[in-house]
């Protein structure tokens, strides 16, 4: 917020995005690749990977209470396959 030299005050429009998603908006090609893999999936285009329920009390280290999910990357340039966190 400012005010101009009538006295006016000017507000600025700010967007808040949380932290943990902010490298999204930061790296152009990784959105990009969500945007894909969100369109594959509403196109139906999925793997089913199976059940991970026997990994439910698995913790990653550093993260207190972990979890685990698996994404299936169609194969192409740059993707990774089958990633694992």
């Amino acid at each position: 917020m400012a005010r101009n030299i009538d006295g006016v005050l000017l507000l600025t429009p700010v967007v808040s995005i949380p932290e943990r998603e902010l490298i999204v908006w930061e790296n152009p090609a990784l959105a990009e690749r969500i945007r894909t893999g969100i369109a594959e999936a509403q196109a139906g285009r999925t793997v089913d990977l199976g059940d991970f329920t026997g990994y439910a009390n698995d913790t990653d280290e550093g993260e207190p209470g972990g979890s685990i999910s698996a994404t299936f990357c169609h194969p192409g340039p740059g993707n990774a396959g089958l990633a694992r966190r």
